[in-house]
């Protein structure tokens, strides 16, 4: 493990991640069993504030 700490090849993190722990990577898991609620789809909240300068959007 020390060899990957001191390895000037790359910053990437995932690449180093790939190198360690491969199976940690999102691509490579198994995901797991699906419930009925996750077959829910997502949304999201979108919040916009108007005032004298402009707009204030967060979601």
């Amino acid at each position: 493990m020390p060899g990957l700490f001191a390895s000037p090849d790359t910053s990437s993190f995932t690449e180093f991640l790939g190198g360690y722990s491969p199976e940690l990577l999102p691509g490579r898991r198994t995901p797991p069993a699906s419930r009925a609620g996750d077959d829910i789809p997502h949304g999201t909240t979108i919040v916009a504030v108007g005032f004298p300068g402009g707009v204030v959007v967060a979601g």
